[in-house]
């Protein structure tokens, strides 16, 4: 857009708006998958520096956290774009784009988020389970 623009060709402006929408699905869907993979961002040096027991128990805690937000997430995620739905909410900008599919993007990212925590959380539980036998 911005070539086209400077050429004095055309401008689309709805391209801009085009990749917010593109941006924020991209950052909530690609988050789970983010995370499973270990990818996240993380503080290790903080972790590095506890002993083997209380890394895991930050760990541990860090997935609490993260699993309670996830939650809190969904429900509210799903309650705002169930809203939406029902009011038939439109957002108008460059583009008239109907709003609850674009808010319905955060309780299914909460939903995988909440697995993923859930996994993680079983795997250090077990995990430590096995380490006492």
């Amino acid at each position: 857009d911005v070539a086209l623009r400077n050429l004095g060709v055309t401008n689309f402006p709805w391209l801009i708006e085009l990749g917010e929408y593109a941006l924020y699905g991209t950052t909530f869907l690609a988050a789970p998958w983010v995370l499973h993979q270990g990818a996240h961002v993380r503080v290790d040096f903080l972790v590095a520096a506890l002993s083997r027991p209380l890394a895991r128990a930050a760990d541990l805690l860090v997935d609490a956290i993260g699993l309670a937000v996830s939650l809190v997430l969904l429900v509210y995620g799903f309650e705002a774009a169930h809203a939406s739905w029902r009011h038939g909410s439109v957002i108008f900008k460059e583009l008239a784009v109907t709003e609850w599919p674009l808010l319905a993007i955060v309780p299914l990212s909460a939903v995988l988020l909440t697995i993923e925590f859930a996994r993680r959380l079983y795997l250090a539980v077990a995990d430590a389970t096995v380490s006492r036998a």
